[in-house]
């Protein structure tokens, strides 16, 4: 058995100062940290570093579609291939169908 607390439990996140850079390599696992870190998101406006991996999220049963809606709900508008920072597009466009790491950016 593996205790299961949510990220926003752990930490003493309202203390952070400056600017937050979160990486998510998390399995297919983005939709539930996000549902349960909402509030420490939606305070802190982190920029987020996320590897999409489609069997992952497919194992989770979740879809690329619904991570895109839960970030893009959470603010997040732009990404950004990490390969290719200073170009961004948008969220909607994002190709979930392939393994990569991609940078979210808030509005």
């Amino acid at each position: 058995h593996v205790p299961i607390k949510r990220v926003a439990d752990l930490l003493s996140w309202q203390s952070f100062p400056g600017n937050v850079l979160l990486k998510l390599d998390i399995e297919g696992s983005e939709l539930a940290f996000l549902a349960g870190a909402k509030p420490m998101m939606m305070a802190l406006k982190p920029t987020l570093i996320i590897e999409i991996h489609p069997g992952s999220l497919k194992a989770a049963q979740a879809t690329g579609e619904e991570l895109k809606q839960a970030l893009q709900d959470l603010g997040y508008s732009r990404y950004a291939e990490m390969h290719c920072l200073e170009t961004t597009a948008a969220i909607a466009e994002l190709d979930t169908s392939r393994q990569r790491n991609v940078v979210m950016f808030m509005t």
